[in-house]
């Protein structure tokens, strides 16, 4: 391990908290999805269903 491994870490890191934060609010502007914890309960509704279905095969 040499000091260089640690300062791409902490580069790493923080580019990927950057990409975080510009994807924040990502959606704030649609006007389809108008309440967005209804939209992702919907969504997570439809994954259980599809799991449920692929252990009964």
């Amino acid at each position: 391990l040499t000091a260089n491994s640690r300062v791409k870490v902490v580069l790493e890191r923080e580019a990927q908290r950057e990409k975080a934060i510009e994807a924040f609010g990502a959606w704030s502007e649609r006007s389809d999805i108008k309440d967005g914890v209804e939209y992702v309960e919907k969504m997570r509704a439809g994954w259980s269903e599809r799991t449920t279905r692929i252990d009964n095969v």
